[in-house]
């Protein structure tokens, strides 16, 4: 257990990854985490990237989260256009991360 919550949760790995370091299945690997009660997170280490970034790009900007950033930029009426240019980020990637529920932007 300590080893897949250390590669899984804390390390932010994919179970593809894992299961290629273990010498095992993907299936192998779902399968464990689910014994254990441990949720698999789909493309974990992309979403962990991308969570540092939208922290980093909101603190850069002097906000807390990204997700306060968008909020507050649009309702002073900023485009997505505008918001894209402002953070580096595409806009449709701004535009995802609000729409996700439960991010943690």
């Amino acid at each position: 257990m300590a080893y897949l919550t250390a590669a899984h949760v804390e390390q932010h790995r994919s179970v593809t990854s894992i299961a290629a370091e273990a010498g095992v299945t993907r299936s192998t690997v779902l399968t464990a985490l689910r014994r254990l009660g441990i949720d698999a997170v789909p493309h974990a280490t992309k979403r962990h990237l991308a969570d540092t970034r939208g922290r980093t790009v909101a603190e850069s900007l002097g906000f807390e989260t990204l997700r306060a950033y968008i909020t507050d930029r649009r309702a002073a009426g900023m485009p997505w256009t505008a918001l894209a240019a402002e953070t580096g980020l595409p806009a449709t990637t701004l535009r995802r991360h609000v729409a996700v529920t439960g991010s943690t932007y």
